[in-house]
């Protein structure tokens, strides 16, 4: 990579480090900056610093090496995958491309082998330790910057690309302002999960509480809390939650919720100011994906401001429109909640549902498919999956070892996946409301799976859970194309190395695998490979979050099916087949329904009698309108 050329220089050699070129630091001369973040190509310098340090000199220029300290020091080595320990030719630099069969501008960093690192215990908490030949903050930066900020996308920098100009203002290493300690506790935590250096996690820990600190003091000053920094820092704070590891299911998901609260409460306060900035507009886009995701998995209602903001948000129209879209799923998911609650009594109705309000939900859910099917029939070609190739048993492993078997589909660009595979998740849990609505409007005593309808949903969420099953190859690598346009099913590079996929890929398609994996519509093939992938995102990629999306075993939509079933018999004074009554039924429903419904498939007392008849559906009409007004079910034939 070549460093823009000045008014007394040509352009040099750059060493691709942050915020300036070393070479050019060295020299005394400005460096104007590199030509374009999305060629930026991050170069593994591993094998010449550890040849260098052993005392083999070569024809490297010499640089300085930092002292480790007086103190008690601790020793760290870089985690290597099982796949990558081999090794590398001597002075070899081997850079790897992102998986786009149409573009390979950015880069991961090869991680073969690294030096050892030594951090002091006597530094302050938010300092990031020493490491012998280069500061283990240079790496832990340039991997943060590699893998969450630096982008591959055609239409996009990246995804966190809008720190650059924040933290050209705030340089890492100030004390007292909330960005550069956010995004130091971020960049730490994820460093120290994707590499397995579990003592760097402490100091991580200690300065994401710095950062919080500050980050308080800055909402609480008017004119700060309007700067686009401080909602940078909430962003920033949010994806500390997703990467920490080893922390209680609930006490991370209070904390990221409460990140994406204050989120929620910076956005009010600021409105349509927060467009005026292209900084502005990239976070909201962010906060606005995180809070849509929250709502539909976890039913939490979206404030009025967010939809004020996103009708007044100019956007290219395929994205504006899976906002539109998602914006409606997530309300639906919301509203079925709250009219027969959740998976058990921990997560009870607020209102007593009726029959309008089921119909009144069960259309807009109807509707809502509909609407997005069109949308994916219509979007631009540019935005279609490719099919590259079909992966047979003779084939090999991916992803560190997991068996796929199936087409493999491949993409223009990883957002382009990951806005396709939310909207996916996004229609598997309206299916769910659906048939959710239609299983309450039949009755415990009817199966709801004998009827068209349920065929019909079956159909279609099992195209569903196979578009995202097929993506998730070319996410981790497998459906690069190697120098001769061919594509590739292992995760090997041209330079021998091992590709390595970005962290933020296992951010991205972590919640549609989970959506898929616990969806009735999966086969057990589809399941087992789904749950490795969780696995796989936590362990190897460093999300701590999909740690615990893989220990849920959980089925939509009949577990919450079953459990309003469960409530409907004992409205009726029934017994429950297969489970105790009253309290007891509710214990052994929170406790052990995944169990039930995988023995006996659903909930029922009685041999399943015919549906009702159906009437001819009626045209589709708002929530608000069907309040009060009764209809009647579609036909079978309608598809859902």
């Amino acid at each position: 990579m070549l460093c823009l050329p000045d008014e007394t220089h040509k352009a040099r050699q750059c060493d691709t480090t942050r915020p300036e070129c070393r070479k050019c630091r060295k020299r005394g001369w400005k460096c104007p900056g590199y030509r374009d973040l999305n060629a930026l190509r991050i170069v593994d310098e591993t094998q010449k610093q550890f040849t260098r340090f052993s005392g083999d000199k070569d024809k490297e220029e010499e640089e300085e090496v930092p002292a480790a300290g007086s103190s008690k020091n601790i020793i760290i080595r870089q985690y290597v995958p099982p796949g990558a320990r081999h090794k590398s030719p001597r002075g070899s630099t081997a850079v790897s491309s992102y998986p786009s069969p149409v573009s390979s501008q950015a880069s991961s960093p090869n991680r073969n082998r690294s030096p050892p690192f030594i951090y002091n215990q006597s530094q302050s908490p938010d300092q990031i330790p020493q490491c012998i030949g280069t500061p283990v903050g240079e790496q832990v930066y340039s991997y943060f910057l590699s893998n969450f900020v630096v982008g591959t996308s055609l239409r996009n920098h990246g995804y966190l690309d809008f720190l650059f100009p924040l933290l050209a203002k705030n340089p890492p290493g100030q004390r007292d302002h909330p960005l550069p300690l956010a995004f130091t506790a971020t960049a730490m935590i994820a460093f120290a999960a994707r590499q397995k250096v579990p003592d760097l996690l402490p100091r991580a820990e200690a300065t994401y509480l710095r950062a919080l600190e500050a980050t308080f003091k800055a909402i609480g000053d008017p004119a700060r809390a309007r700067d686009n920094s401080t909602l940078a820092c909430v962003t920033l704070l949010t994806t500390f939650e997703q990467l920490r590891p080893s922390r209680p299911s609930y006490r991370k998901a209070e904390a990221f919720g409460s990140h994406l609260d204050g989120a929620v409460a910076l956005l009010k306060m600021r409105g349509q100011d927060v467009f005026q900035t292209a900084v502005g507009r990239k976070i909201f886009i962010i906060l606005r994906a995180l809070l849509v995701s929250r709502s539909i998995c976890y039913a939490t209602p979206l404030e009025p401001e967010l939809y004020n903001l996103t009708d007044a948000f100019e956007q290219e129209p395929a994205q504006r429109r899976f906002a539109e879209l998602s914006l409606r799923a997530a309300d639906i998911r919301v509203a079925i909640e709250r009219l027969l609650g959740g998976w058990g009594p921990s997560h009870a109705a607020a209102i007593e549902p009726t029959r309008e309000a089921i119909l009144a939900v069960l259309h807009d859910a109807d509707a809502l498919e509909a609407e997005y099917a069109e949308h994916f029939r219509t979007l631009p070609f540019a935005w279609k999956a490719m099919t590259v190739r079909y992966l047979r048993q003779t084939d090999p492993t991916i992803m560190s070892g997991i068996p796929y078997q199936g087409r493999v589909d491949a993409y223009i660009d990883m957002f382009i996946c990951y806005m396709l595979n939310w909207a996916r998740a996004a229609r598997l849990y309206t299916r769910n409301t659906s048939l959710r609505c239609r299983a309450w409007l039949l009755g415990p005593e009817v199966d709801y799976r004998d009827t068209a309808d349920y065929a019909a949903s079956q159909r279609g969420g099992a195209e569903i859970i196979e578009d995202i099953v097929a993506s998730v190859p070319y996410v981790f690598g497998a459906a690069r194309v190697g120098g001769s346009g061919q594509t590739q099913a292992t995760t090997a590079v041209p330079s021998g190395g091992s590709y390595q996929p970005p962290s933020l890929a296992g951010v991205f398609v972590m919640w549609p695998v989970f959506a898929a994996a616990s969806s009735d519509f999966a086969t057990e093939a589809q399941r087992t490979f789904l749950k490795r992938t969780l696995k796989y995102i936590s362990e190897e990629i460093g999300i701590g979050q999909a740690a615990i999306l893989a220990g849920y075993n959980l089925r939509t939509p009949s577990m919450p099916i079953a459990y309003t079933r469960m409530k409907q018999f004992e409205q009726l004074g029934k017994p429950f087949h297969g489970v105790a009554s009253g309290s007891a039924a509710r214990t052994t429903m929170a406790s052990g329904l995944s169990d039930i419904v995988r023995t006996t498939g659903s909930v029922i007392s009685s041999s399943p009698s015919p549906p009702p008849a159906y009437h001819l559906p009626r045209q589709h009409m708002p929530l608000r309108m069907l309040l009060h007004e009764q209809q009647d079910l579609p036909t079978p034939g309608h598809k859902v």
